[in-house]
C-alpha cells in the first residue's frame, strides 16, 4: 500500500480517485502509464472503502442501545 495514499483523508483520496478515472478515460496513454494509474486507482478505492466501512461502524455503534447510556 502506498504510504502517500494511507495519509490521505477520505475526501482527498476520493478526489484523487476521480482525477485518476478522468485521466484514464480522457487520454491516450502508454500502457505503463495506464497500469500505473490503474494501480493507484485500486489503492485509492481500497482506502475509500476502508474509511467508509469505519464510518459505517461508528454510525451503527451510535445507533445501538449501548451508545445511548
Amino acid at each position: 500500500m502506498d504510504h502517500e495514499v494511507e495519509k490521505m483523508s477520505f475526501d482527498q483520496a476520493f478526489k484523487r480517485l476521480e482525477d485518476v478515472v478522468l485521466e484514464l478515460e480522457s487520454q491516450d496513454l502508454a500502457l505503463e502509464k495506464n497500469l500505473e494509474l490503474y494501480s493507484l486507482g485500486v489503492e485509492l478505492c481500497s482506502k475509500c472503502r476502508r474509511e467508509l466501512d469505519k464510518a459505517k461502524l461508528r454510525v451503527e455503534y451510535m445507533k445501538s442501545p449501548k451508545a445511548e447510556v
